[in-house]
């Protein structure tokens, strides 16, 4: 029986030669423009028109060199990865300002011991407050509000009778101690001074009518 012939291996049959690809500015521009995406380097060489294993061996020469095409390369690959995430970033925190679970998330892996699933959640308790102490305080102060509001009708019913019975009599009818006396028990009260204050000049201004010529 005759044998048939043995075929050759692969590497000994003839066939067209295998060009080295060339890093053209083309090729390099459409690299860079695929780092600035979220890709592979596997898809970013074939979308380059170059092999996976061709532009590992750009970029492993690149390492290798301080000057030259490949190690700009190099530096230009590094610079479109940064700056693909930065716009990425960029857009996950302009959503964060409308979704409050996102912006938990992006703190989680930003600060993982501060905010990540393991953190530790501490909660500040105080004791509950003693009501009955709560409404004895606001009955003090409810008592002290009344009593300026006396002292006030107090004051202008005094002004009014003295205005009542002298209509030229000066603009401070009530003497200094007593103004003094009735803005220590006003106490801190601002407003209740002021509005005090204005009704007495109110009060005590004299008539057009009467005014002495």
């Amino acid at each position: 029986m005759q044998s048939l012939p043995k075929a050759k291996p692969k590497a000994d049959r003839p066939g067209p030669p295998v060009r080295p690809a060339k890093l053209s500015p083309d090729v390099r521009q459409r690299l860079l423009d695929g780092f600035r995406l979220p890709l592979t380097h596997d898809d970013v060489a074939r979308l380059a028109g170059v092999s996976p294993r061709t532009l590992a061996l750009w970029l492993a020469k690149g390492r290798k060199e301080t000057s030259g095409e490949y190690y700009d390369l190099l530096q230009a690959v590094e610079l479109s990865k940064a700056q693909g995430k930065a716009l990425l970033v960029n857009r996950v925190i302009a959503a964060t300002r409308t979704n409050a679970e996102l912006a938990l998330k992006v703190l989680a892996r930003r600060y993982p011991r501060e905010w990540g699933p393991s953190a530790a959640l501490t909660v500040e308790t105080r004791p509950a407050p003693d009501m009955a102490e709560v409404r004895a305080r606001l009955a003090r102060r409810l008592d002290e509000y009344e009593a300026r509001l006396a002292l006030a009708a107090d004051l202008e019913r005094r002004v009014h009778e003295s205005h009542a019975s002298n209509t030229s009599a000066p603009r401070e009818i009530v003497p200094a101690p007593d103004l003094r006396r009735i803005a220590s028990a006003i106490g801190s009260d601002d407003d209740a001074r002021a509005v005090i204050r204005q009704r007495v000049r109110d009060i005590t201004r004299p008539d057009d009518d009467s005014a002495a010529p």
